[in-house]
């Protein structure tokens, strides 16, 4: 669609289910979510890449853009292709206006692709929801955090999260 002039290369899209979605421009909040993101997640870093809004196939059909993914180390990295669902070990989406679609639509998808770990930054909760476990298109294992509450990708527990300071200046 790019090639054919239908969409520029800055357009922000989506494809689920073979079908282009528009993303929603993101508030001055969900970007600062990413900054507090990437720095707690530093300790990550030696181990795994981390992908900041960067494209992942999931399937036939279903191209994702997610806010933060934890991608597998390998050779030569992802220059040739982009990350698929066996090369992410945790996705996480920032959402506000988007909190519907991310646990209705993105959700099982990320579950059936087999991407271990799952969370969603609610912007407006100021919490996160931490899914695990993916059985079909479902995680069996499903957690609310907020305030003090912490969590660690179950790939990575050296780089833990208090909620808190996802939300702090």
């Amino acid at each position: 669609m790019v090639d054919a002039g239908i969409l520029g290369p800055h357009d922000k899209v989506e494809l689920i289910a073979g079908v282009v979605v528009l993303m929603s421009p993101a508030v001055p909040n969900h970007h600062w979510s990413l900054v507090r993101l990437n720095e707690l997640f530093v300790p990550a870093m030696r181990d795994f890449h981390c992908l900041v809004q960067g494209t992942v196939v999931l399937g036939e059909g279903e191209v994702f853009d997610p806010d933060f993914a934890l991608l597998k180390r390998k050779p030569g990295g992802y220059r040739q292709a982009h990350p698929r669902g066996g090369d992410v070990e945790l996705v996480v989406e920032v959402s506000a206006s988007s909190l519907p679609r991310d646990r209705q639509v993105k959700l099982p998808v990320y579950a059936a692709s087999g991407i271990p770990e799952f969370w969603i930054v609610d912007l407006e909760g100021e919490s996160i929801q931490v899914y695990r476990e993916p059985r079909g298109n479902e995680y069996r294992s499903v957690a609310s955090l907020q305030g003090a509450d912490t969590v660690s990708p179950l790939a990575c527990d050296d780089a833990t999260v208090t909620v808190s300071d996802l939300f702090a200046d």
